[in-house]
């Protein structure tokens, strides 16, 4: 949006990422209060996360150092696989859990529900659970009866992803979070967002900050207006 209204690229991953960390403060106190933030998943998560934006921030200012032009063709190809990409994934999925409600509804048959607050895991999510490389962390205490446990590595590659994609889109990855939890590492979606909003101060406080505006490539003015809003 800020880019189709004449703001470069650059300068407007910079804005959108101070006025993502402001924003995400107060998002993090509500959850907070709502219990749905795993701190021992926010933290290992930024570990890869603030490595990822570091690389992020990098290649979009050394783009935009040899040709601006280059720099919003860049961010703008990256916009279009990554949102396509995702849009077209959780449509199949949708669809495909509309085939298995249909099933199940014709079957009439409740033994394969799933208990009362308790979200069914994804083939991959299964798997990379089942891998045990120390440190383990659990999570979701509340959801599943002992929780479940996943092995701190994947937490790590995960965070590098969605850090690298917001410090060169400017979002705050919580896009991106969400699949790579839900489907991909199999977090429940209440804990998901509590977590994602929580570590999305550090990575895109650190992404805004460290990446871009010392660097000079953050308008504050416009960044105050979309807080406002």
């Amino acid at each position: 949006a800020l880019m189709s209204v004449g703001v470069k690229g650059i300068l407007a991953v910079g804005t959108d990422l101070f006025h993502i960390f402001a924003k995400a403060i107060m998002g993090s106190v509500l959850h907070r209060k709502l219990g749905n933030i795993s701190v021992a998943l926010a933290a290992t998560f930024l570990v890869g996360s603030l490595g990822g934006a570091t690389v992020g921030g990098y290649i979009n200012r050394t783009l935009y150092e040899k040709n601006p032009v280059l720099s919003d063709a860049f961010i703008t190809t990256v916009y279009v696989f990554m949102l396509g990409f995702l849009g077209f994934y959780a449509l199949s999925d949708f669809l495909k859990s509309q085939k298995r409600a249909k099933a199940q509804a014709a079957q009439n048959n409740n033994k394969s529900r799933s208990v009362k607050g308790e979200e069914s895991m994804t083939g991959l999510s299964q798997k990379i659970q089942s891998v045990n490389i120390p440190p383990m962390l659990t999570f979701d205490e509340g959801v599943v009866p002992g929780g479940r446990r996943i092995s701190a590595i994947f937490l790590v590659i995960s965070g590098f992803i969605v850090g690298l994609a917001a410090a060169i889109m400017g979002v705050g990855g919580g896009f991106l979070t969400f699949p790579i939890f839900v489907y991909g590492l199999g977090v429940s979606s209440a804990t998901t967002v509590g977590t994602d909003i929580f570590q999305i101060v550090f990575t895109a406080g650190y992404a805004g900050l460290g990446q871009y505006a010392i660097y000079g490539f953050i308008f504050y003015t416009l960044a105050i207006g979309m807080l406002l809003g």
